[in-house]
């Protein structure tokens, strides 16, 4: 089948080559930081699990011992 996207003759090969250089850099910058920014607000959700957690146990004893 005819392809009218396809390279053309003539075509600078190190043209082609630096811009799938450069599309693969923004896409390992563009998941890179997804990554931190999911693992920065996960840490914090996490964080403020456990500091719940953490706060409602001694509540918890102070109710058992009081019977």
């Amino acid at each position: 089948p005819d392809n009218s996207d396809a390279v053309q003759p003539g075509f600078p090969a190190a043209l082609l080559w630096e811009f799938r250089v450069a599309s693969l850099a923004v896409q390992l910058v563009l998941w890179a930081v997804f990554a931190i920014v999911f693992g920065v607000l996960a840490q914090k959700l996490l964080a403020a699990r456990a500091e719940g957690v953490d706060a409602a146990a001694p509540a918890a004893q102070e109710a058992a011992a009081l019977g």
